[in-house]
């Protein structure tokens, strides 16, 4: 395996001349010197020209830090409005099922997406769970209501509007929502609540509301119920959408840290 030298003038230059190109004059020459030698902008530097497959970081190194870097030298794929993120979560085998795997979004970028961006988040969401798992992806919008059992009405605007442009952009793919979370995963309750559902009761793909949310629930899964939670992996960057960005948790561990390599780089053939 190569190691790269931050400090090795070729890459500090390569860096700052891939800064300047993207961001133009938006970003004063200081800056772009300085940014030049930051190890996560030289990392972007590598993928952007494609000598690198992914990037992998943020053990000492703030989400935010890692999004911009991958803004600025990345961007947005074609079509791609907003760059968000899923986590994937592995859940061990129990009382006799087999290990389970689920994709959660977005749980680390967008704080409070509009019900377009739900959309989005949740057709990027299905895809990638589909590259990563084989299995076919099941897509919960999730909420406090199923279908209209608690009335709020911009919730369940909201909810119409998020299942409505999911489902209008892949009409192959099952969408539902608004599902409670004991909807979306126990077929009991979804034969009650949600008949007839396609997704309710066997959802592999759970798309939260807000980023409050989603945060909150994949640390839930990760701490009570003993869950490996891969990411947030940033899906929609780069020129064709398959550029991975990964950010670890802070102190992350050898261990994780190849189990996240291998989570980025399994979609990297895929089209």
């Amino acid at each position: 395996m190569a190691v790269e030298d931050p400090q090795r003038p070729e890459s500090v230059e390569q860096t700052r001349a891939a800064l300047i190109a993207a961001r133009g004059e938006r970003l004063a020459s200081v800056e772009a010197r300085d940014l030049a030698r930051d190890p996560l902008f030289q990392a972007a530097t590598l993928v952007r020209t494609a000598r690198a497959d992914c990037v992998v970081a943020g053990a000492v190194r703030t989400t935010a830090d890692v999004v911009r870097s991958a803004l600025w030298l990345l961007g947005r794929a074609p079509g791609i409005t907003t760059v968000s993120s899923f986590f994937l979560m592995v859940m061990a085998p129990r009382d006799g099922a087999p290990e389970r795997a689920m994709t959660f979004a977005d749980c680390g970028v967008v704080p409070d997406p509009s019900p377009e961006q739900l959309a989005e988040i949740a057709l990027l969401a299905a895809d990638r769970h589909e590259r990563l798992t084989g299995e076919t992806p099941r897509t919960a919008f999730l909420s406090f209501s199923t279908h209209g059992s608690a009335e709020h009405p911009q919730r369940r605007q909201g909810a119409a509007r998020r299942v409505a442009g999911a489902c209008g952009t892949r009409p192959d793919r099952a969408f539902d929502g608004e599902l409670q979370v004991d909807a979306a995963l126990d077929a009991e309750v979804a034969g009650r609540k949600a008949p007839g559902s396609a997704v309710a009761g066997r959802a592999n793909v759970l798309v939260f509301p807000d980023l409050d949310a989603g945060n909150i629930g994949y640390k839930l899964v990760q701490r009570l119920a003993g869950a490996a939670a891969y990411g947030p992996i940033l899906h929609g960057t780069g020129a064709t959408g398959h550029r991975p960005v990964t950010r670890l948790q802070h102190r992350g561990r050898r261990q994780r840290i190849d189990h996240r390599l291998r989570a980025v780089l399994a979609p990297r053939g895929s089209s």
